[in-house]
């Protein structure tokens, strides 16, 4: 599928920022480590809904991996503030 969205945006001149629902992200790093890696305007934006079950755990290799201009979080307080290192809370 990431191909697919690659392929769709490779033209584009704008950022392009792709929708991942947090409860899929452990199983897909590779793939999105790889869409990523396509262009510098590309970036992710984590989500979950509102019954979503993940581990907040499986965020970490994207916050380790990329740069956090390339990655956003649309995700519920708790979950937010259990992610943020120190340097996020100054």
């Amino acid at each position: 599928m990431v191909h697919k969205m690659e392929e769709n945006c490779r033209d584009l001149k704008h950022p392009v920022t792709f929708p991942v629902r947090a409860a899929l992200l452990a199983q897909s790093f590779s793939q999105l480590s790889w869409l990523l890696q396509q262009s510098d305007r590309y970036s992710l934006t984590v989500w979950t809904g509102k019954n979503d079950e993940f581990a907040p755990l499986d965020l970490l290799p994207y916050r380790t991996e990329f740069d956090v201009s390339r990655m956003y979080y649309d995700l519920p307080d708790s979950v937010r503030t259990e992610l943020m290192t120190p340097h996020d809370r100054t």
